[in-house]
């Protein structure tokens, strides 16, 4: 018993012993309550109570409960645990904060939140983003920013915001030109009166276009038609003006720049021409004491920022006598550069544009340059060119021939403009085609053309008859068509753009080009540029089904072959080529046009009578 009882104590005071030990090492933690419990020494705290935690945030956790903040945030910060929030930008504004974004725009986003700036315009900037308005204009104003527009007129209207130019002349500006008009006509009627011109006045004082009056009508007498045009040739909405001969032959030229008339040049001796793009061909020359010609040069321009820009070619003779020994050949650039030539350069030069000084004036009449005398005529035609029908069309087609007839078919008449005086025209139009009908004629030799009328046909089967123009040999001279009953030109045709027509109504165009060599039958067979066309008839228009050119060297070699798209010449393979001239109708000259629409067209002749 004694022995057991030992045993027991020495138990007891073990345990005693042990939970002292314990008691002394929970004494020493420092206790890490999580939800009421140390996770160290597995105390209970006394005091824990979850509803009633005052909570100690770390990263938005309680450090003594475990709680995670719900957050309230204010200004970006959660007014509880002090987390910043961490945003959800929609349109600018924080979804979760409700705060808004202050923006750090690239190219008008922001960087930040995606939103798009909305613009707050100073003289066309953003003040936001930095940003240029784009403009939306209504009426001269952008309704985006408020900036009024600049205004960059042409054609009178704004290129920018499309307001009409208040100082637009409605007349294509040749109001601007009146002064300048009303001094020429009365220098031509003073001459005309006295054979002289009036003196002059201090230079000084006078108006910028005096010289170049005095110098042409310098050259005015009674055989000469002296008068003037106008013509936009630059396609910038003003016109220019024209001091011509009734052959249409340039004496000086006048642009406008900035709203004002200006002055491009005179031409020396009326030597100025015109064609019907724009193009503006002049000569130069120069003689000495003996009346030798010892300079010449042949330009080529076209109307820029009011100055003729081109290039030219020429010869001079610096030791100034009429021997060819010493002679310099030329070429000048457009910057005005002149390069020295051999004379086979020359004269390979010279002939590729022979064309221009064998028809200048021919060219320059087809322009459709409207010549307005500058001395009131006399007499006063009866005859009307009226191309309003077909009835009357056939009409006056049958009185210009009379005329034609009467004046026993004199090329330099109609370029001299005296058809031109036999004829009332209702407008600048009528006058066109009227000269576009006389250039007509001069397709075929005058012992050719006996006969002159007409042939009525649907070419195209839509139902609407075309009016085909021609002489009893069946030259083709015209064909109109029909819009809406109204009267269309489609085409005329002369000695370099002839046609014929084939069994389906298919229009076959055969056009000499222009610059070109022009020598094919003038100069051993050596071949022209060319280009061939077939056309079929679509809503009142000639519609291209063929359109293929060819170029040829001085030699007569083939230099380049092409088919056209849009008017853009476009490198085809010969093989391509070939087909396409096939189809074209086989290889048929111009001479031989004629026979072919009589045979094929079915077109039946009715002659115009002579009225």
């Amino acid at each position: 018993m004694k022995k057991n009882a030992k045993m027991i104590l020495s138990v007891a005071i073990v345990l005693v012993l042990m939970s002292v030990a314990l008691m002394t090492a929970c004494n020493k933690c420092e206790h890490d309550f999580q939800k009421g419990v140390c996770v160290d020494c597995g105390e209970i705290d006394p005091d824990y109570k979850e509803s009633t935690c005052t909570h100690s945030y770390t990263n938005g956790t309680c450090t003594k409960c475990g709680t995670v903040c719900t957050h309230s945030y204010k200004d970006g910060a959660c007014q509880t645990c002090g987390v910043a929030c961490t945003h959800n930008y929609e349109d600018g504004v924080c979804e979760t904060c409700g705060a808004a974004c202050s923006h750090s725009y690239t190219d008008s986003i922001c960087e930040t939140c995606g939103a798009a700036c909305t613009h707050s315009y100073t003289d066309g900037t953003c003040t936001a983003c930095g940003s240029i308005c784009t403009h939306t204009f209504t009426e001269g104003v952008c309704s985006e920013c408020g900036v009024a527009c600049a205004h960059t007129y042409q054609k009178g209207a704004c290129l920018v915001c499309g307001v009409k130019d208040p100082d637009w002349p409605t007349d294509g500006g040749r109001s601007l030109y009146n002064e300048i008009v009303a001094k020429y006509k009365y220098l031509v009627l003073f001459k005309s009166q006295t054979t002289e011109l009036p003196s002059r006045g201090d230079s000084e004082d006078e108006p910028f276009y005096m010289d170049a009056l005095y110098e042409v009508v310098g050259h005015y007498d009674p055989a000469k038609n002296f008068g003037y045009s106008y013509k936009d040739i630059n396609d910038d909405g003003y016109d220019e003006l024209f001091l011509i001969e009734n052959t249409n032959r340039l004496y000086a030229m006048f642009t406008v720049k900035e709203k004002a008339p200006v002055l491009v040049t005179t031409f020396q001796g009326g030597m100025g021409y015109l064609q019907n793009d724009g193009t503006v061909f002049f000569i130069v020359k120069e003689l000495n004491s003996s009346e030798n010609q010892i300079l010449f040069e042949h330009h080529t321009t076209h109307l820029v920022d009011g100055k003729l820009v081109g290039y030219a070619y020429g010869w001079d003779d610096p030791d100034d006598n009429i021997s060819t020994s010493n002679d310099v050949y030329f070429c000048i650039s457009e910057d005005g550069t002149r390069t020295e030539l051999t004379k086979e350069d020359y004269d390979v030069i010279k002939n590729e544009y022979i064309y221009y000084l064998e028809n200048t004036t021919r060219l320059t009449k087809l322009s459709n340059l409207v010549f307005n005398p500058a001395l009131i005529a006399t007499g006063t035609p009866t005859i009307k060119a009226d191309f309003s029908t077909y009835d009357a069309i056939i009409k006056t087609f049958g009185n210009m021939h009379s005329l034609a007839v009467e004046g026993k078919w004199d090329r330099s008449k109609w370029i001299g403009g005296m058809y031109d005086e036999g004829m009332i025209f209702r407008s600048e139009a009528d006058f066109v085609l009227y000269n576009k009908l006389f250039a007509a004629y001069f397709l075929v030799t005058k012992e050719k053309i006996a006969t002159v009328g007409s042939a009525k046909k649907d070419l195209n089967g839509d139902g609407v008859e075309e009016l085909i123009l021609l002489d009893g040999n069946f030259n083709i001279f015209a064909i109109f068509t029909q819009v809406d009953g109204e009267v269309v030109l489609l085409d005329s045709y002369n000695d370099l753009r002839t046609a014929f027509i084939d069994a389906d109504g298919l229009i076959h165009v055969k056009e000499r080009i222009i610059p070109g060599y022009y020598k094919d039958s003038k100069n051993d067979g050596i071949k022209c540029d060319y280009e061939a066309f077939v056309y079929e008839i679509s809503d009142g228009k000639l519609v291209e089904k063929i359109a293929i050119g060819i170029k040829f060297d001085a030699k007569g070699d083939q230099e380049e072959i092409y088919k056209l798209s849009g008017g853009t010449a476009i490198d085809i393979e010969q093989s391509e080529w070939d087909a396409l001239y096939a189809d074209f109708t086989l290889d048929l000259g111009e001479a031989t046009f004629a026979a072919y629409t009589k045979e094929k067209s079915g077109l039946v002749f009715v002659e115009a009578l002579l009225v």
